[in-house]
């Protein structure tokens, strides 16, 4: 991804503190490292439109429900992409 997505217009960065799930990952959430990256998250959003990315399909069975409900207290909307026009929130 990160030759192949540049190469067709569209930007790429790894937040390594808020990547790959991890037995714990809601008491993680309260580490200063995650709210590091959540930060970097947030700032980069305003900037441009983004998309947090996980092999794992659905949010409920993934790392990306604890980022959206971060998210969400910080007044931010999270929408999952779970299939070909198909969305959801958590």
């Amino acid at each position: 991804m990160q030759r192949t997505l540049p190469a067709m217009g569209i930007g790429y960065v790894h937040i390594r503190e808020l990547g790959g799930y991890r037995g714990g990952y809601g008491n993680y959430t309260r580490t200063q490292e995650f709210k590091q990256g959540l930060k970097e998250l947030m700032k980069l959003a305003r900037e441009k439109s983004s998309a947090i990315m996980c092999v794992e399909s659905y949010p409920s069975a993934c790392h990306r429900r604890f980022i959206a409900k971060e998210l969400k207290k910080r007044k931010w909307k999270a929408v999952h992409i779970v299939g070909k026009g198909k969305q959801q929130t958590l």
